[in-house]
């Protein structure tokens, strides 16, 4: 079995105020009860509905792709 490569990417100071200040403006949405919400989480379950029947269609051959990759990197 290989090894799982982990990649770590460093923020700055701003990049992590923006990350955090985009989650908060998410609470506060679905505190007041925002549309924009309801649209949010509709389409994120979409998007993973999707992505799920792509990973059952794709996900084999894809395994097969990046063992191969691996292999050729070694």
């Amino acid at each position: 079995m290989a090894i799982q490569q982990q990649t770590m990417i460093k923020r700055t100071r701003d990049q992590k105020i923006n990350a955090a200040a985009g989650a908060v403006a998410v609470q506060l949405a679905k505190q007041h009860n925002d549309p924009m919400y309801d649209k949010l989480i509709k389409y994120k379950s979409l998007m993973l509905q999707a992505r799920s029947k792509i990973m059952e269609k794709w996900f084999e051959k894809a395994k097969v792709i990046v063992r191969q990759r691996m292999a050729q990197q070694s």
